[in-house]
């Protein structure tokens, strides 16, 4: 996540072999609701987390189609807390360090890590985007029967980006047509001055962090491809990808099996739209 306020809200998810831990401020505990209240509210009336994450869970439950989730939201005070929270959490130290300096929010399976201090800075709809991408990690966990694997990390932030703006359109904050047309002007405009990454050189976490730590435009390239997939697939392919992996680890092969279509392919379809040899739908 992009720590500056201005910015729009950013997670992604991994798991990384055990640390020592120091001591750190507890964390203030949100758990999801197996069934949250079946109640249509507004962006509006959304002002405390309990209120957010059960709205958030209620779109994705009752909307979209999702499973439940067994997970629960850690809400730690400060940048330092975060950084020791992961640490307990199994992070290596040194990646934990890296990690909270360009990120918010961390999610793992069944939990989801956020730096309050940040969260309160943010707007209510821009922290309601936030917690939906976070919670959107730890269901790509859940459908891989608790594994990391080997999904493409584009397409784990591009999906839990998506999400977040389902939620926040079906709570009356705004359009998702908009927001992934805004995201397409962005990553076009930039495209026309510097070269931009293909999704094939941001499939790994080590691909992708250094990108977003150099604040380039992968989340908006991703948000992009993932609606087209979307779009094409419908939501049930998207949901066939990530549960896949969890008994295969052939990335190539459940992409092809999921939507139907080689991933050179639509690689290379998404960077001729982006140069604007054509347009997405």
């Amino acid at each position: 996540m992009d720590r500056r306020p201005t910015g729009l809200p950013r997670v992604f998810a991994l798991v990384i072999v055990a640390g020592c831990a120091p001591a750190f401020a507890p964390a203030r505990v949100i758990p999801v609701r197996q069934s949250p209240p079946r109640t249509t509210v507004s962006i509006v009336e959304i002002d405390s987390y309990p209120a957010a994450v059960d709205a958030i869970a209620d779109v994705m439950q009752r909307q979209l189609g999702f499973p439940p989730l067994d997970a629960s939201i850690h809400f730690v005070p400060g940048r330092e807390n975060l950084e020791r929270a992961l640490v307990a959490d199994g992070f290596d130290a040194g990646i934990a360090h890296d990690v909270v300096r360009v990120l918010d929010a961390v999610g793992t399976p069944r939990k989801v890590l956020v730096n309050e201090a940040a969260l309160g800075m943010l707007r209510w709809p821009e922290r309601v985007r936030m917690l939906a991408h976070e919670l959107t990690h730890t269901l790509q966990y859940q459908l891989a029967g608790g594994r990391r694997s080997t999904s493409d990390q584009w397409l784990r932030e591009g999906f839990a980006d998506w999400v977040g703006c389902r939620v926040l359109e079906a709570l009356g904050s705004t359009r998702l047509a908009l927001m992934r047309d805004a995201s397409f002007d962005r990553v076009r405009r930039t495209a026309r001055q510097q070269p931009l990454p293909r999704l094939a050189e941001m499939t790994r976490f080590g691909d992708w962090m250094p990108l977003v730590a150099e604040r380039r435009l992968v989340y908006e390239q991703a948000l992009v491809a993932t609606d087209l997939l979307i779009q094409r697939s419908g939501l049930e392919a998207m949901i066939l990808y990530f549960g896949r992996f969890r008994d295969s680890d052939d990335r190539l092969a459940n992409f092809r099996l999921a939507f139907g279509e080689e991933f050179d392919a639509f690689d290379r379809e998404v960077e001729e739209s982006i140069r604007g040899v054509r347009r997405s739908p």
